[in-house]
């Protein structure tokens, strides 16, 4: 009997088909082994065992199994002898709430692994972009640096480069910069100037001239800045060529400066017109006491070792002399000599006689011109006889 009521009650008997489930939709296990489990653990916790677990979103929808246990009624579980000792089906429930909340975060998960592959493009497309722009930069630079040259070349600056400007014009050595056959001409501006630069002027002039040969003698006429000869006046005023008054009226207007190498030693010669020679001779004698003070732009750079002391007598080819020895070698002095026509003083014994030289070759030369004229010329020297010839015959001083 009991055997008929349980299959009278068994939900296996009835009539209708038993329902059909999936395998793929739930795995399968025995009742005996469920209950078990049951006995042994008691309701399983069932969010534990579905949250960690991460499947893609599956493309059909999935039955819950929860349904299946819908279709029992709760008498047959009642009725049912193995259920006796099993817990009420109210603890089913969480079921669905945690396969949703299950489902729910597997759905999120793809949206953060969707946006992986986007950040990474774009890093990408800007490492290209970039990687571009500096090759089109480069090339531009390329080729401008290339070009340019090539531009600009046509444009060459060579003519700043022409050393003709650094080359004097025929560079001259002083010796043929001064001629010794002609008068030199020595430019002064007279409006502003000091005997101290009339002082520097003739000593350059006569640095220039250290190496020329102690037998030639150079003529320098004295003009301003028009090139007009300087009278003597004004120049005696400008370079402290303190004569007397007197000296000064006895003078011509003209006057004429010499540079001569005396072994090696610079040396200054005076010469200039004279309009009355005894007085000029006397007013002269009159003098010598400062004679060696009142020429001493003459001297140059050199300094006398002596300055005081008594003029002697002197002769050179029939001309009277006067000097004064300013050092013990002879070699530095002051002599002077008047003529019919000139005042010659020169700061040496042989500074003067060059002087005289050079005078008698200007009269000889003058004098033949008159003649080939066929004109009468008058010489301005003392004795005629030495017009007769231009080669001078040197006559010893006596007290030299």
């Amino acid at each position: 009997m009991t055997t008929q009521q349980e299959n009278k009650t068994s939900p296996f008997q009835n009539n209708s088909e038993p329902v059909q489930n999936n395998s793929e939709d739930f795995s399968i296990h025995t009742m005996k082994t469920d209950l078990e489990s049951l006995e042994k653990n008691g309701v399983p916790n069932l969010e534990k065992n579905i949250a960690p677990i991460e499947k893609e979103i599956p493309t059909r929808p999935m039955a819950a199994p929860i349904q299946q246990q819908k279709t029992f009624s709760p008498q047959s579980s009642q009725q049912h002898p193995f259920l006796e000792k099993t817990v009420s089906a109210a603890p089913v429930a969480p079921k669905v709430e945690t396969k949703k909340e299950a489902v729910a975060a597997e759905i999120a998960m793809p949206k953060k692994r969707m946006s992986v592959p986007s950040s990474n493009r774009n890093i990408i497309l800007t490492l290209i972009v970039i990687l571009t722009i500096s090759i089109i930069g480069l090339s531009g630079y390329y080729f401008w640096l290339t070009r340019t040259p090539k531009a600009s070349s046509p444009v060459v600056l060579e003519p700043v480069v022409e050393t003709s400007v650094q080359e004097p014009v025929d560079i001259i050595s002083p010796l043929e910069k001064y001629s010794a056959e002609k008068p030199n001409y020595l430019v002064i501006n007279m409006e502003n100037i000091s005997a101290a630069e009339i002082k520097t002027a003739l000593s350059n002039a006569a640095n220039d001239l250290k190496d020329s040969s102690a037998q030639s003698i150079y003529e320098f006429m004295v003009v301003d800045s028009n090139n007009n000869p300087v009278t003597l006046p004004v120049f005696a005023t400008a370079a402290e060529l303190t004569l007397s008054q007197k000296i000064i009226t006895a003078l011509g207007n003209d006057f004429t400066l010499f540079v001569y190498n005396d072994n090696g030693s610079i040396r200054l010669g005076f010469s200039t017109s004279i309009q009355n020679k005894e007085s000029l001779i006397k007013e002269m004698q009159l003098q010598e006491n400062t004679l060696s003070k009142d020429v001493a732009f003459m001297f140059l750079d050199s300094v006398p070792e002596i300055t005081t002391g008594a003029f002697k007598d002197g002769s050179y080819n029939n001309y009277k002399t006067r000097y004064f020895n300013m050092n013990t070698q002879a070699t530095f002095s002051i002599d002077y000599a008047v003529t019919d026509s000139k005042l010659i003083i020169g700061t040496s014994k042989n500074t003067l006689r060059a002087v005289i030289d050079k005078q008698l070759l200007i009269i000889n030369s003058q004098e033949q011109d008159g003649e080939n004229n066929g004109e009468a010329y008058v010489g301005n020297v003392a004795n005629p006889a030495l017009t007769e010839t231009a080669a001078v015959q040197e006559a010893p001083l006596l007290s030299e």
